[in-house]
């Protein structure tokens, strides 16, 4: 047995390394004062350079941090804490990110063409703690870790992560090889990864396509639609794979995330192969069944739920709405279970209006907004408002840009808050309502849509007498129009 008091030292030195990792890892489930005690050890060692943590370390390292993090479970206040241990002030997490000379930055400074599947993987290893953090939304673990407010956080991520920066990584071909190297990992049917290192492969797949059209268009030819579908029902069922405790939710609500970026890609497509594949793997018809076992499992059963999970699984349903009849009949299908997600909310980054509810709300909107009488969902005076949470936003977000980061003002500078501002409104979100007036205006995110029935989804209850006076109950309404 490790001692807490004395893990960090056994950790930071090198003769001692690799005995107290075997230690730790050989734990059927670490003690809580123990991970506490060694989370800060494993991001500092994440950090060094590539001659005192080799690839193998590095990539042992990674996946412990990420298991100290699982095993946090969906206790929101322990996950916090583990979160505010490891990257606790947020100075630790960007030294991570910014490291010369560790593993992954030797592996970037190679040639993308010569990149291959170890340097994916200890990529995808220094990733992996990122899915079981947002288990029950990021806000608190963000904040947590000294983040006065998440935007702070994503100026952060957006300037500082060695891929998704766009200031360090300008061009996309060092994501588009680290793309294909870890899907090729993910498809792997004779040695599937298991959940940790999964987590972390699908997790350095979002980060490869984060605000890359090219290279999401590069994940569609590679199959990742049906690359998530296998990976999903490898899981298990509906009711499995966006459970927390079952091992599952982390992975699944970043697959379903990094598809959702895929199909970013295609927005301003006249013609969509995303959505064609969305539906003809049967990716949408698995975020459907996920979305009907989360009311299945009732109340006791949200607390086990992967907010990221039921988040990205709703999302890519509100995108399919408009494209086939075959798709708007499957979601009235749902009705009952769209009103259980209105009613028992999992906020994905909840700073930002990124929630459950508000996306199964517009995904009403769009389904049922026009009927009258006899629908099977009723639009209550809550579920409108609901709506507006992400519009308010925008307005405000509009007119106040994002603070200075309360950490490392200089190495993150005018270029992050740059980037934050535009990513912030860039987020295909959770509200379609909120987006219309960038659509119209042809700004920001808004520039890439085309103003479509798709996109308007007030119309669906301007049209319908039953909805017309609650979309007037409510006071933005008409400062909106």
């Amino acid at each position: 047995m490790v001692a807490p008091a004395a893990v960090h030292a056994l950790l930071l030195k090198p003769e001692s390394r690799a005995a107290t990792l075997d230690a730790i890892e050989a734990q059927h489930t670490i003690e809580p004062a123990l991970a506490l005690a060694a989370a800060p050890a494993l991001t500092e060692l994440l950090t060094a350079g590539a001659d005192d943590v080799d690839h193998a370390a590095f990539c042992r390292v990674g996946l412990l941090l990420g298991r100290l993090h699982a095993e946090a479970g969906d206790d929101a206040a322990r996950i916090a804490t583990m979160w505010a241990a490891a990257f606790g002030p947020l100075e630790r997490l960007g030294n991570m990110w910014d490291a010369a000379d560790n593993v992954v930055a030797r592996a970037l400074r190679k040639p993308a063409a010569e990149l291959d599947a170890a340097d994916a993987r200890a990529y995808a290893c220094q990733e992996t703690y990122l899915g079981y953090m947002s288990a029950r939304g990021a806000d608190a673990p963000v904040r947590a870790a000294g983040c006065a407010t998440v935007r702070d956080w994503l100026a952060i991520w957006l300037s500082a992560d060695p891929i998704t920066s766009k200031k360090k990584m300008p061009e996309d071909a060092h994501p588009r090889a680290l793309l294909r190297l870890c899907l090729e990992m993910l498809g792997a049917e004779q040695q599937p990864p298991g959940a940790l290192q999964a987590t972390g492969l699908w997790t350095a797949v979002r980060n490869c396509l984060a605000g890359r059209p090219a290279v999401g268009k590069y994940a569609r030819e590679l199959g990742i639609f049906e690359i998530a579908v296998s990976n999903l029902r490898r899981a298990g069922t509906a009711a499995e794979w966006p459970s927390i405790s079952s091992g599952h939710g982390a992975w699944a609500g970043y697959a379903l995330n990094a598809v959702s970026e895929t199909t970013k890609a295609h927005n301003a497509d006249q013609v969509r192969p995303d959505k064609e594949a969305l539906l003809s793997s049967g990716l949408l018809d698995a975020c459907l069944a996920a979305v009907q076992a989360f009311e299945q499992r009732g109340a006791d059963g949200v607390a086990d739920t992967h907010h990221w999970a039921i988040y990205h699984s709703l999302g890519l349903i509100r995108n399919m709405v408009g494209y086939q009849p075959e798709c708007r009949a499957k979601v009235r299908g749902i009705a009952s279970s769209l009103a259980f997600a209105l009613e028992n909310d999992l906020p994905a980054i909840e700073e930002i209006g990124l929630t459950a509810a508000a996306t199964a709300a517009n995904i009403c909107a769009g389904v049922f907004g026009r009927d009258d009488g006899g629908s099977e969902f009723v639009f209550t005076q809550k579920h409108v408002d609901r709506m507006w949470v992400l519009y308010v936003w925008h307005l405000f977000l509009a007119s106040n840009p994002p603070p200075p980061p309360p950490v490392r003002p200089v190495r993150f500078a005018a270029a992050a808050f740059c980037c934050s501002r535009i990513f912030l409104h860039g987020w295909d979100g959770s509200d379609r309502i909120a987006k219309w007036s960038m659509i119209v205006a042809g700004t920001s995110w808004g520039a890439t849509s085309k103003p479509s029935a798709d996109e308007i989804f007030t119309l669906e209850l301007v049209i319908s007498d039953d909805n017309k006076p609650l979309l007037l109950a409510n006071k933005s309404f008409l400062p909106y129009l």
